[in-house]
């Protein structure tokens, strides 16, 4: 029995104990630490995301080359001089795929803020008026019936009808992406909207006469907002993706501005030759990209969930 004790005894002592509750920021601050030294993914998705963003912001002006001057140094495999080799028309594949991080990254940051700052508060006033009657509730179901034919369509036809009906430029790219993630956002916000209408301060708000926009706006969306805030990590990573596949089908980012799914779509031309250098180190850049943003907008959800906290 003694043994037995003193293996228990041993086993949980093995086990790193969590931070003692602390309020505030700093509570908050040691608490993402211990949770961060416990999950090796977590710090690998948050080095990848640090990486793009450092690679983003300074990337065109530490690239060894010239991202869209032709050359001589025509279909060079990985060399000393040129890391990731040259493609067709002797660029640099890696200050290609270097620069291009800027590229994706804009269009994906930019298109994630546009549908979050739009499907946020719609998802507000859809999951508020949801109980109320009259108009109100006719314009929720409105609101959700034009989000159901939205997600009704394949999200990648759907982007790729509104790039192509608009014109293939950057600009238009950020804004079939945002249109289609809106119905995304509005509906976690919904959701969330639904259980914190209920609580004890929205009903002191509404007994103290304020309006009901002011209730949804000041009281119930920003304490509903994590659901959204949490799953853009990963709708960053899809935008990059989406975006990637736009150019790689020619309606989105024209040549020869570099971007990740256009490189790979111009060495997909040369595969069949042996040359698989141009389209391996930008597919690999960029699954690298997106795996390590879902891997972050995973952790970030497990780290505000309450119930998942030791």
């Amino acid at each position: 029995m003694e043994s037995v004790q003193s293996a228990a005894a041993i086993d949980v002592a093995s086990v790193p104990a969590a931070p003692a509750a602390v309020g505030g920021f700093r509570g908050e601050a040691r608490y993402f630490a211990y949770f961060t030294r416990r999950r090796p993914l977590f710090i690998f998705g948050l080095v990848v995301v640090l990486l793009s963003l450092v690679a983003a912001a300074v990337g065109p002006y530490v690239a060894p080359y010239d991202p869209i001057k032709a050359t001589m140094d025509i279909l060079q495999p990985p060399s000393a001089s040129h890391w990731m080799g040259t493609d067709a028309s002797g660029s640099d594949v890696f200050s290609r795929v270097l620069v291009a991080t800027r590229i994706d990254l804009v269009i994906a940051l930019a298109a994630t803020a546009i549908s979050l700052l739009v499907g946020t508060p719609l998802g507000g006033l859809a999951g508020f008026w949801s109980s109320s009657r009259g108009g109100t509730r006719w314009a929720s179901e409105l609101l959700l019936r034009l989000m159901d034919i939205i997600q009704s369509f394949p999200v990648f036809i759907l982007a790729l009808a509104l790039v192509a009906v608009s014109g293939p430029n950057a600009r238009n790219v950020i804004a079939g992406i945002a249109f289609v993630n809106i119905p995304i956002f509005l509906r976690l916000t919904r959701s969330a909207v639904l259980t914190t209408q209920h609580r004890a301060f929205v009903d002191a708000a509404r007994v103290s006469g304020e309006s009901d926009l002011g209730i949804v706006f000041r009281h119930v969306l920003p304490n509903s907002l994590a659901p959204a805030l949490v799953n853009a990590s990963a709708t960053v990573g899809w935008s990059i993706l989406l975006t990637a596949g736009l150019s790689f089908v020619g309606a989105g980012v024209r040549p020869p501005t570099p971007e990740w799914g256009a490189i790979i779509a111009q060495g997909a031309e040369q595969l069949v030759s042996g040359h698989w250098w141009i389209s391996f180190f930008p597919g690999l850049a960029l699954a690298t990209t997106v795996f390590g943003y879902a891997i972050v907008g995973d952790g970030l959800r497990q780290f505000l969930d309450p119930t998942k906290r030791v």
